[in-house]
């Protein structure tokens, strides 16, 4: 626990680290992976999933990992079955995890336990080209 909240997942000690912040989050997007869109598992951690984490941490690895609307684009481009997903643009207000922001437009995002993330789902993309697109009209 860091400060006042409880996270959904169990979570190493140190976790998350002391950059990690407690604000709102407006107009991120996650991939999803499993259909329905609204699926728990959409919003799980690789921890969670059993699924290789590469070389991250343990805490990064019980993230739910997020991204800023304007690097999503890229991200499918880097890793390819992510152009085959569907996208959830969310807005998080402030008290739902601790965030921090990586690399490459990147946010690890570790979820507050009275946290649904469907909850907070503000549009479903059929791709990443429908994101662009969403925010192009939206701006």
């Amino acid at each position: 626990m860091v400060g006042a909240l409880e996270f959904k997942e169990s979570l190493p000690d140190g976790c998350p680290p002391e950059e990690a912040v407690d604000e709102a989050l407006d107009n991120v997007c996650r991939f999803l992976p499993y259909t329905p869109p609204d699926d728990e598992k959409n919003y799980l951690s690789h921890a969670e999933l059993d699924k290789p984490t590469g070389n991250a941490t343990l805490c990064k690895a019980r993230s739910c990992s997020l991204f800023y609307y304007t690097s999503v684009a890229q991200q499918a481009a880097k890793i390819g079955r992510f152009k085959r997903m569907k996208v959830a643009v969310l807005s998080f207000p402030t008290g739902s995890g601790m965030h921090m922001h990586g690399r490459s437009g990147h946010i690890d995002f570790w979820v507050a336990a009275n946290v649904d993330p469907t909850d907070y789902v503000k549009h479903v993309c059929d791709s990443v080209f429908d994101v662009e697109e969403l925010v192009e009209d939206a701006g």
